[in-house]
């Protein structure tokens, strides 16, 4: 026995040593966030937050280290609309765009929900300021009054005539008055007033003008300041400040005593000490400027967060989070290890591509094209698709409405003409060669959608010609959301508008020969009972393990079965019913009442779905049991509209894509390997301070494992997904697995190739 535990604790030891994979957690998510484009920055004793896109990051201003936030790491919420700082109470506050309020004070998080639950037409958070105790909130409906120290609501001001609503845009509070600004009225009270909720205690005063400019006010060294087109302050009456290099005053920041105001209209920092003295004066463009008289420095933002020194103006440093470039973009894929995704869906929006390699985010717009190659450069717009070339994941062509774009490591290389292709050109404008789609098929055909230009198919086959394939359904045909070749060579294409329904192609292995393609545009899918259905919309499709193909649409998801029968007349879909929990002789049909975005198919023959208003689900293989639903609740998701959802086959990690951003989870199901040579468990070591599953990864499909303690007890036993296994660390009895090394035997089903791994668990 003695020995046994000296060869434990060597054991347990060399594991340690041993530099694990560094991987998700199962179960665990990230955060995929645009910060680029800041538009407030707010400063604090130690550090400079800046918001971009809805999304907070800081900036250490000791050593410049960056920490991005979101509701993995504690926040109540996503979308911020600004943030506010109280240097007396050293407190941070975060004001959401749904008007849900986090307070951050002394590294703790407290949530105040208040005006977000309100049932009022316009409960939107204008402004925070702050007065002893209390944080004032300009709303859309009044003011409200929050007790800093409770925590809560104390008070509400309607101050509109008679007592009505009114929009007030920002509150400042001297010593004995508060100032309300509305867009007309400048409304004042005694601050002494115990009855300030009542409207007839409140004065109304006129706005120095009537203009449609930004207002922004600040109360500072003894006075209110107005800034409306000119600069103003108030006097018990409006009397005008000679401050002509700061017209249109968009950012005004007090901190340490000193006023920094940015002006776009004369592009002009300024810094002002007591008595309204102009410290410094700077040229810059900016979107908005603070100061830090303790370090003498000067932050602005922009496209990214800058650092500068006062004296010199000189550029110290440039923060931004990795991340990329959009967060609401318009198509989404997993390819060759990558995760792409694009915008551009209007003429006029400058085209970008960007994607993910697991490590770093890298972006293609117009600037990688290069003005020299002046129509490239001035047409690289509404990018539709972009896809890897199977034969080298280098080589990318990006789908555009004006033609294909064809780039190498991210140069751009050429943009295809009508002339050298089959492509043609809109009869609206010959300039533009609409292209929705572009994939390879298994034997390194290029097949490319060309919309509302006659032909839809086209055609560059391994030999570099080109083909325009002619399908009477799909003649001039526009708008493509989702193109599909499975397994077996059928060619799904998808359209969402209204009626179009879904292109099913079988080429019959000769692709460029359409003589004798079968193919069908169905519209209205008949059911195995008889029924009928008839989506208005059809989004995506995908493939499933067992080759059925499933399909999103307005009504939910649609699936094909048997598809080498899909051309009979008496070809059936299916869509799943699903048991009523308060009548059982009753059945719904699987997320009838949604629209589905994406469909995406795990590992374990799972699907992922996207849906648009209701979050992102995780269904059973046959689509019967629901495993995970993904919402606002339960998640770090900061909205239920997903537009798009992708899987890398390899790790199992999903890419979950929304409006305000993208995320990523770790699913626990991951395309199974060829062999069982690299089985590997993590963590590994198994550490006290570790509460999540334990994985083990590296298995073939539906591999059977088997864990055991050193004495060969058995504490867990199952079938692998794909190429992962998952166990939650605890015996049959209900305890904790103990200190000591483990060992984890896996079979293949057939039982001809079997490998060991084993890791350690430590415990307290």
């Amino acid at each position: 026995m003695r020995d046994l535990k000296k060869y434990l604790a060597a054991t347990v030891l060399c594991l340690m040593c041993i530099s694990v994979q560094a991987q998700m957690a199962i179960g665990g998510w990230q955060t995929h966030f645009s910060y680029l484009g800041i538009k407030q920055a707010t400063q604090t004793n130690n550090k400079v937050y800046a918001l971009s896109n809805g999304n907070l990051f800081s900036v250490e201003k000791e050593d410049g280290s960056i920490e991005t936030y979101s509701k993995i790491t504690g926040l109540s919420d996503g979308n911020i609309d600004f943030t506010s700082y109280n240097e007396e109470r050293d407190i941070l506050v975060i004001c959401y765009s749904n008007q849900n309020i986090d307070i951050i004070e002394k590294g703790r998080i407290y949530n105040l929900p208040d005006i977000a639950r309100k049932e009022i037409s316009n409960r939107t958070i204008n402004n925070v300021t702050f007065h002893d105790k209390y944080m004032y909130l300009s709303c859309g409906f009044g003011i409200v009054v929050i007790n800093l120290q409770k925590k809560e609501v104390v008070s509400t001001y309607i101050i509109g005539k008679y007592g009505s609503y009114t929009n007030v845009e920002q509150v400042q509070v001297s010593s004995d008055s508060i100032y309300a600004l509305t867009a007309n009225y400048l409304f004042t009270a005694s601050l002494a007033d115990p009855n300030l909720s009542n409207y007839a205690h409140w004065e109304s005063h006129d706005l120095p003008i009537t203009a449609d400019w930004e207002h922004e006010m600040v109360w500072y060294d003894g006075v209110l300041n107005l800034f409306y087109g000119e600069w103003y302050q108030w006097k018990n009456g409006w009397e005008t400040v000679d401050m002509s290099d700061f017209k249109n005053v968009t950012y005004a920041h007090i901190y340490k005593d000193k006023l920094t105001v940015y002006s776009p209209f004369n592009k002009h920092i300024g810094i002002i000490g007591k008595g309204y003295q102009i410290d410094t004066m700077i040229s810059n463009i900016a979107n908005d400027a603070i100061y830090d008289p303790t370090r003498n420095e000067i932050w602005v933002t922009g496209d990214t967060l800058k650092r500068y020194d006062k004296g010199n103006f000189a550029l110290k440093d440039v923060y931004c989070p990795d991340g990329p470039k959009i967060n609401n973009v318009s198509f989404f894929k997993y390819d060759k290890e990558n995760l792409i995704s694009g915008f551009g869906t209007d003429y006029t929006d400058k085209g970008i591509v960007q994607w993910y390699d697991g490590k770093e985010w890298r972006v293609i717009t117009e600037d990688n094209i290069g003005i020299e190659n002046k129509d490239a450069y001035k047409n690289f717009k509404t990018i539709w698709d972009a896809t890897l070339d199977p034969k080298d994941s280098k080589r990318m062509y990006v789908s555009t409405w004006r033609s294909i774009y064809e780039f190498y490591d991210g140069q751009f290389e050429k943009k295809y003409t009508a002339e050298e292709t089959s492509l043609d050109k809109w009869a609206g404008d010959p300039s533009i060669i609409q292209v929705v789609g572009i994939r390879f098929d298994k034997e390194g055909n290029m097949w490319v959608l060309n919309t509302q230009a006659g032909n839809l198919v086209n055609l560059k086959d391994t030999e570099g010609n080109w083909y325009s394939l002619n399908y009477s359904e799909l003649f001039d045909k526009a708008t493509v959301s989702d193109f599909l070749i499975a397994s077996n060579g059928y060619k799904y294409i998808t359209f969402p508008r209204l009626g179009s329904g879904l292109f099913v192609l079988n080429d019959n292995k000769t692709p460029s020969k359409t003589s004798d393609d079968k193919h069908k545009l169905i519209s209205t899918f008949t059911l195995s009972d008889g029924n009928k259905v008839t989506p208005s919309r059809v989004f995506c499709v995908a493939e499933d393990k067992k080759g059925e193909i499933w399909i999103g649409t307005d009504v939910g998801p649609i699936i094909l079965r048997s598809t080498n029968n899909i051309f009979n007349d008496n070809y059936r879909a299916a869509r799943i019913k699903i048991t009523r929990q308060d009548d059982n002789s009753l059945a719904d049909y699987l997320l009838a009442a949604e629209q589905i975005n994406g469909i995406c198919v795990d590992g374990a023959n799972r699907k992922w779905i996207a849906t648009s208003s209701s979050g992102a689900y995780l269904l059973s293989p046959d689509g019967q049991e629901t495993i995970h639903h993904f919402t606002t609740d339960n998640s770090p998701l900061t909205t239920n509209s997903i537009t798009k959802i992708a899987l890398d086959p390899k790790t199992g990690l999903v890419f979950i894509s929304t409006p305000n951003g993208m995320f990523a989870y770790q699913s626990d199901a991951a395309d199974g390997e060829n062999t069982l040579s690299d089985i590997h468990v993590y963590p590994n070591p198994v550490t006290p301070d570790y509460s999540g599953p334990i994985t083990v990864s590296g298995l073939m499909e539906d591999t059977e494992v088997r864990i055991t303690d050193a004495m060969g007890r058995i504490v867990c036993h199952g079938l692998s997904y794909g190429s992962m296994f998952t166990w939650d660390g605890y015996l049959a009895n209900g305890q904790r697995a103990s200190t000591g090394v483990y060992f984890v035997f896996g079979t293949t089903k057939d039982g001809n190739e079997s490998n060991v791994a084993k890791f350690a668990i430590i415990k307290r």
